[in-house]
């Protein structure tokens, strides 16, 4: 088990496709800082021409180090490179005959799942790290932002329920993987996934059929659902809803391993 995570380690780490998503995640930090510091010259200029613009926000507070990078982590589109690398390494085992070249050593194949989800948590958590380090450098040169140690605690626990989050949406996808053995439909649908068109669609058509069978519920799929939980957390977030966030997401991660582990043991990768 452990050398067969060294071995995706190992492909990982040593895909091409890895590096650019880290250089898009960069990227996208500073683009989002800069704009940010640039956001009172955009005020100014707004008013020099005529627009109309609110007293409040044509005077921008310095934000707080850990409050801004915690809501920059709201933004899924940090998360869209990432999820189509994660889509191009699960899929590129059924491209290149991978697990066919491996499966037969192993008499489980469910552990080929194992194996891979690990080498996805860490791809996730690496990327999240670089982003989150780029913005703390970019938020120092150009927003001049605060550090206050006190919020230190509250920055890794909600750093890490956004991990959590976003660990399973990882997880989905892989399952995209082993659902369609395709690597461009993964991709398409992992990006659905991130920009919440997928939860969407789903939430609109169970409301709309729940409500049609049943007129008085007041049954909402979003209560259930992956991607919503993302807005939801932030330093100020409740109990109840770190815990249901919580729950949402090990929900998500266990359902997607179990489902993809009964295709990989099902199906003939042979």
């Amino acid at each position: 088990m452990l050398n067969l995570i060294k071995m995706d380690l190992y492909r990982l780490l040593h895909s091409k496709l890895l590096w650019v998503t880290l250089a898009y995640t960069i990227g996208f930090s500073f683009l989002l800082v800069f704009m940010s510091s640039k956001m009172d010259a955009l005020i100014s200029f707004a008013q020099q021409i005529g627009a109309e613009v609110t007293e409040t926000s044509s005077m921008l507070e310095v934000p707080k180090m850990g409050t801004f990078i915690i809501n920059s982590l709201q933004t899924p589109i940090w998360f869209f490179a990432c999820s189509i690398a994660v889509a191009v390494f699960a899929g590129a085992e059924y491209k290149n005959g991978y697990i066919k070249n491996i499966a037969g050593l192993f008499p489980n194949k469910a552990v080929l799942v194992f194996s891979k989800i690990v080498a996805i948590a860490l791809e996730i958590l690496l990327v999240m790290l670089i982003y989150c380090g780029a913005t703390f450098i970019f938020s120092i040169l150009f927003l001049h932002c605060e550090i206050p140690m006190d919020s230190l605690l509250p920055f890794i626990q909600t750093f890490l329920m956004f991990f959590l989050v976003y660990f399973a949406m990882g997880s989905v996808i892989y399952l995209f993987c082993a659902l369609t053995r395709n690597t461009v439909i993964s991709i398409i649908l992992a990006v659905m996934m991130v920009f919440s068109i997928i939860s969407s669609i789903a939430q609109n058509s169970i409301n709309m059929l729940i409500k049609i069978l049943i007129p008085s519920s007041d049954f909402d799929l979003n209560y259930y659902l992956l991607t919503p939980r993302i807005s939801e957390i932030s330093m100020q977030m409740t109990q109840n809803t770190v815990v249901h966030a919580l729950v949402i997401s090990c929900v998500f991660i266990l359902a997607s391993a179990v489902v993809s582990a009964v295709i990989i043991r099902k199906r003939d990768v042979a």
